[in-house]
């Protein structure tokens, strides 16, 4: 009682709207507050890329294996699409379009990250290849200077890095694409 006392003659040396920031930084419940809102802070630079804002490649690989353990479980289908610019185009500038529009279209059960150097990787949990291959033909629609390489589960892999490498041999060859 004594402490909470103390506090308040303290808040009224300040004025107004700095003595109640002040008493909610010092109380408990105050404290609590602020301390969540640090802990989420800090989850968020954790696992989103600070350049594009979409999720960093160590998260993508975490989230890409429980995904395929989950769909493999319950017999689901599951794609991978790696989307990069073409070489040779205006690659930073195609790169941003790319980051743009897949941050506006995929769906809400989309999973979009960055791999780094203008690459990007969609998990697309319930798609099967048909899915895969009708948005790879909207990404390009929508930027025709990418590149889009599609693998799916089980058939590329079980794994974040198996479909990673099948898509990766895929792209620019939207004919060999899985199905």
């Amino acid at each position: 009682m004594r402490k909470l006392a103390g506090l308040a003659v303290v808040a009224g040396a300040l004025s107004g709207a700095g003595a109640l920031r002040y008493l909610k930084r010092r109380t408990p419940a105050g404290q609590l507050a602020a301390a969540a809102k640090q802990v989420e802070v800090g989850r968020r630079l954790a696992i989103y890329e600070r350049d594009t804002g979409l999720l960093a490649h160590w998260y993508l690989e975490l989230r890409c294996d429980e995904e395929c353990y989950r769909a493999e479980r319950y017999s689901r289908p599951f794609s991978f699409l790696v989307v990069e610019p073409r070489p040779g185009s205006q690659e930073w500038t195609i790169s941003e379009e790319l980051r743009e529009w897949l941050a506006a279209n995929a769906r809400k059960s989309d999973i979009v990250g960055y791999l780094g150097n203008g690459r990007y990787v969609l998990l697309l949990p319930e798609a099967d290849g048909e899915r895969a291959k009708e948005l790879a033909a909207r990404i390009q629609d929508a930027v025709p200077s990418a590149e889009v390489g599609i693998a799916c589960l089980p058939q590329d892999g079980r794994s974040f890095a198996h479909l990673l490498a099948a898509a990766e041999r895929r792209l620019g060859q939207p004919e060999e694409s899985a199905a």
